[in-house]
C-alpha cells in the first residue's frame, strides 16, 4: 500500500512538470512567431490577379502545397500559355505541369518546400484561354534565412543552378517535363550525366505510360551537390533547342 502512494506522488509530479509548459509550446516548431505560423489560401482565380499573401519582415513563407482546377501543360517557347500561374510581385512563380492533373510534383502533392522571402507579394491567377479556376495554396511562415531553395523555370540555358561556397546543397526534388523531340531531358553536374530522362527518376511516368512517379518528382531523392557544383537540365545534344520544364528544390546541409 505504502508502494502505490508513492508511485501515485511521482505521476502526479510528473504530470505537473509536464503541463509547465503550454500546449502551443509542446506543438508549434521553434519557427513560430508566437502564433501558429500554418496558412492556407482557397478561392476562385481569374484572369486578374488575386492576391493571397505579401511576406511579413524577417520571415519567409514555405508553400507546401498548391493546386488549381484549371489545370496546366508545358510551356510553349518558354511562355506559359494556359491554365493558372502563381506569380511573385507580378513575375510567375509557378506554372504549367505544376498544376497538370497527370503530373506528380512534390509541391502540389504536400512535399513542396517553396520559399517565398519578406517582403514578396504573393497573387495568382488563370490566363485567359483557360477561363476562371478553384485554387488552393497552404504552406506556413518560418524565419528569414532558411536551408530551403527551389528552381521554376525553362532550360534553354541548361544551367538551374550552382551551390554556394563553402556549402553542400541536397536536390530533393527534380520534376522534368519535355513536349520537342528529342523528348528525354537529362540531368548534369558540372557537364557529366548524373540521371538519365529514360530511367524516369526525373520524370512522372503518369504522363507517359501510366506508371508510378519517381521518386524526385514526389521530393524523394538525394542527390548531393558540393561547394561550386553546378546544377544542369537538358538534352544529350547541348546545342539543341528541345525545351525542358523543370521544377527543382533542394535544401543547404549545416556544416
Amino acid at each position: 500500500m505504502i508502494m502505490l502512494r508513492f508511485a501515485l506522488v511521482l505521476l502526479v509530479g510528473w504530470v505537473s512538470s509536464a503541463w509547465a509548459h503550454t500546449p502551443g509550446e509542446l506543438t508549434l516548431p521553434s519557427v513560430s512567431t508566437g502564433s501558429a505560423p500554418y496558412k492556407s489560401f482557397s478561392g476562385l482565380a481569374c484572369t486578374e490577379p488575386t492576391d493571397l499573401l505579401t511576406v511579413p519582415e524577417g520571415q519567409e513563407f514555405i508553400i507546401t502545397a498548391v493546386g488549381s482546377t484549371a489545370h496546366g501543360s508545358s510551356s510553349v517557347a518558354g511562355d506559359w500559355d494556359g491554365g493558372t500561374r502563381l506569380l511573385k510581385d507580378g513575375e510567375v512563380l509557378l506554372a504549367g505541369s505544376v498544376f497538370s492533373r497527370s503530373m506528380s510534383v512534390s509541391v502540389s502533392t504536400g512535399n513542396g518546400r517553396l520559399p517565398v522571402e519578406a517582403g514578396a507579394r504573393l497573387s495568382i491567377h488563370t490566363t485567359a484561354s483557360s477561363g476562371c479556376g478553384y485554387y488552393f495554396l497552404q504552406g506556413y511562415l518560418s524565419e528569414a534565412g532558411g536551408p530551403y531553395r527551389a528552381y521554376f523555370g525553362n532550360s534553354v540555358d541548361r544551367t538551374v543552378m550552382t551551390v554556394d561556397s563553402g556549402k553542400s546543397f541536397l536536390v530533393r526534388t527534380i520534376s522534368l517535363s519535355t513536349r520537342e523531340s528529342p523528348w528525354h531531358c537529362h540531368v548534369w553536374v558540372d557537364g557529366a550525366l548524373v540521371i538519365h530522362g529514360e530511367t524516369f527518376m526525373v520524370h512522372d511516368r503518369g504522363s507517359y505510360d501510366g506508371g508510378n512517379p519517381g521518386p524526385f518528382p514526389l521530393g524523394k531523392g538525394a542527390l548531393l551537390l558540393s561547394s561550386g557544383q553546378s546544377l544542369q537540365i537538358g538534352p544529350e545534344d547541348a546545342t539543341a533547342s528541345t525545351q525542358c520544364d523543370y521544377y527543382i528544390e533542394g535544401e543547404y546541409l549545416r556544416p
